[in-house]
């Protein structure tokens, strides 16, 4: 229910939102008598279709709330695993970073590890950097994702693969020895 009241006199984005009759008229949102809302909602909890120009958006949502079912649901809707980026953050970070970016608990690096296969058999790139030279292995080894890191290295990540731009040079297996990460710096050591 989209409730109108007079604006308010500092705007608050919080829900729900109160708008004026005539704001959602110069907004071209009042047609008659019908109202076109645009919303974000969670992609987990959502039985509406995804509209395929915003399946991108969604597919980032979705790996980002670390959901496999959404994200399967976001790429049969046209969502582009191999060229989404999430630039509105800055970050330029693609589904597979901002999924095994979750971190170590054990059930965002369960999901972070079920949507790795997921997204690489859509074509994304394993070892695509973002913003800040990291790939999504560098991340699940800092965050200590081991399931998700695992996975990744079965996915054929590079580990020798450094962050770009530092010094002295870090690669998952400085990340993992230096967070103190043993089964995964013997892991990383096997895969080469």
């Amino acid at each position: 229910m989209f409730r109108a009241a007079p604006a308010p006199a500092g705007q608050d984005w919080g829900w729900p939102k109160f708008a004026s009759h005539a704001e959602l008229a110069s907004r071209g949102l009042v047609d008659r008598s019908a109202l076109r809302v645009r919303a974000t909602v969670t992609v987990l909890a959502s039985f509406y279709d995804i509209v395929p120009i915003e399946a991108d958006d969604c597919l980032l949502s979705a790996a980002r709330i670390g959901s496999v079912g959404a994200v399967k649901r976001c790429l049969r809707a046209g969502a582009d695993a191999r060229m989404c980026r999430d630039v509105a953050g800055g970050s330029a970070r693609t589904p597979l970073h901002l999924a095994c970016a979750r971190g170590h608990r054990a059930d965002a690096d369960a999901a972070a590890a079920a949507i790795v296969p997921v997204l690489v058999a859509a074509g994304t790139d394993v070892d695509a950097e973002d913003a800040h030279g990291e790939t999504a292995l560098h991340l699940a080894v800092a965050k200590g994702a081991n399931l998700a890191a695992l996975a990744l290295l079965e996915a054929g990540a590079d580990p020798a693969n450094p962050v770009r731009d530092t010094l002295p040079r870090e690669d998952a297996l400085t990340l993992a020895a230096g967070g103190g990460r043993t089964e995964l710096a013997i892991s990383l050591l096997a895969a080469g």
